[in-house]
């Protein structure tokens, strides 16, 4: 309480701190709300969702508009595919983790448009102080075939694991029924990113454009698959660290585990017309079996 005296009169001030009710889970702005999902329902396209405790969801969260989310320090789960990203734009922020606790398909999937002049129309902007955790990280995929408009930008950290029938993870995924070369998904994974597969770090069999900067990008099957679209590295530090394989047959859906890398092969059913530019960077094979 403060108090002060005007013309000999003594004027009281108090002031009354505005606190969270103590089921309130996320703020946004000077509103709280005990849901994430009732958060999201309210906001207009330059407000911030920001976390104050973990959010446990129990279906996938879509995208479909312009959603801020500041993590604040703590954690979103959901059983399999934790944000769904189709015809919105998601910034996520702020040092915490987004994670599949049943790993199925990834932590964010990305659906692009069935219009081909349609640009920015999937957006997924991950920066540096978030970890992704789940069968993948980045999970990109289409409607019937299609997947236009299509922008990544990663900087943060993926964790990608086995999922529930223990199939081997991969960090980013683009699904390779993905064909059409025009408008097709960018991915740009920044500087400081990094991504830790038990399969593959980055699987590109859909046609796709990665830029790769100065990222560290690890996997056991092999660092990178690519069986479309165009790869750019630029000082990336990218690693295979499985046992040699090498030479492996071709599959018809996936890449048989080499521990290269880089694992470049295509076959019918994939668009192919794969491009490889490497201008810097640190490429290397380390499982047993490798000659030196």
């Amino acid at each position: 309480m403060f108090k002060k005296i005007i013309f000999g009169i003594f004027l009281f001030f108090i002031v009354i701190p505005v606190f969270a009710s103590s089921g309130s889970l996320v703020r946004v702005g000077n509103k709280y709300y005990e849901t994430f999902e009732e958060a999201l329902a309210n906001i207009s396209s330059n407000d911030v969702i920001t976390l104050i405790s973990d959010v446990k969801l129990k279906d996938t969260v879509i995208i479909n508009k312009n959603v801020n989310i500041d993590l604040n320090g703590n954690d979103i789960m959901a059983p399999s595919k934790v944000f769904l990203v189709q015809g919105g734009t998601l910034n996520i922020n702020g040092k915490g983790t987004i994670k599949e606790t049943e790993p199925n398909y990834g932590a964010i999937m990305v659906i692009g448009s069935t219009d081909s002049s349609d640009t920015d129309y999937s957006v997924l902007d991950v920066g540096k102080d978030v970890t992704l955790e789940g069968w993948s990280g980045i999970f990109i995929t289409h409607d019937s075939s299609k997947s236009y408009g299509v922008s990544v930008n990663f900087a943060g950290i993926i964790n990608s694991v086995d999922d529930v029938s223990g199939e081997k993870g991969i960090g980013i995924y683009v699904n390779g029924n993905i064909k059409d070369k025009n408008n097709s998904p960018l991915v740009t994974i920044l500087d400081g990113a990094k991504i830790n597969s038990t399969g593959n770090g980055l699987y590109i069999a859909g046609y796709s454009v990665f830029n790769i900067n100065e990222a560290d990008i690890t996997g056991v099957e092999a660092g990178i698959g690519i069986k479309s679209g165009i790869l750019n590295i630029d000082g990336a530090k990218v690693t295979g660290t499985g046992i040699d394989k090498t030479p492996t047959e071709g599959d018809n859906n996936g890449i048989k585990a080499s521990g290269a890398a880089i694992q470049i092969e295509s076959n019918n059913g994939y668009t192919g017309d794969i491009e490889l530019n490497i201008k810097s960077g640190n490429q290397s094979s380390m499982g047993a079996n490798r000659l030196n």
